[in-house]
């Protein structure tokens, strides 16, 4: 079923700032974990990894999850399809496996935060 196209405009524009925020935060995390990983400053490196996890928790996760959803309703919504066209079947299984890549790293994070 076709989108209206004030609907389309909604889902595509959450679609776009929520696949870059995401892109975004990725960016931000890694800086962060660079510099927990290189600092010699105990403080620093402890100010680092208490960041990331809700850094994590409040940004990465739910930015993937509403990148993930809002391209799928994009894909219905639209001429594309889910799966008729092979980019668009491409960037949902990257997102697919992106998504639970992080939501498996996630329960790492928060177990190896709790035994140190």
């Amino acid at each position: 079923m076709p989108f209206a196209p004030a609907l389309r405009r909604v889902t595509f524009t959450t679609h776009v700032i929520s696949s870059v925020g995401w892109i975004g935060a990725v960016l931000v995390f890694l800086a962060l974990a660079a510099i927990g990983l290189t600092s010699e400053d105990e403080r620093t490196v402890r100010g680092a990894y208490l960041v990331m996890a809700p850094a994590a928790w409040f940004a990465l996760v739910p930015l993937a999850h509403a990148a993930l959803v809002s391209g799928i309703a994009l894909s219905l919504g639209t001429p594309w399809g889910l799966i008729r066209h092979y980019w668009v079947a491409l960037k949902l299984l990257i997102t697919a496996f992106s998504t639970t890549t992080l939501l498996i790293y996630m329960g790492t994070f928060r177990h190896s935060l709790h035994h140190r």
